[in-house]
């Protein structure tokens, strides 16, 4: 799956397709509820602890972008 298409249904643009959200349920545990709005309803109590406990993305810092040196 591309980011691009991740991006998509995390803010709405579309919703996984039903055979998608099987297999992403299928392969970790998440919820289309999970994708489309963060709701952790119907999450498995494994997955919502390890979402619980991963720092939310609005607080993380970007890393700075490697540099390419410029040869002078």
């Amino acid at each position: 799956m591309s980011t691009n298409t991740w991006n998509h249904y995390e803010k709405g643009r579309s919703p996984p397709s039903d055979a998608v959200m099987l297999k992403l349920k299928k392969l970790f545990g998440i919820t289309r509820d999970w994708i489309m709005d963060g709701s952790l309803y119907g999450l498995p109590s494994d997955v919502q602890s390890k979402l619980a406990s991963t720092p939310d993305p609005g607080t993380r810092t970007n890393r700075p972008r490697a540099v390419e040196k410029s040869s002078a």
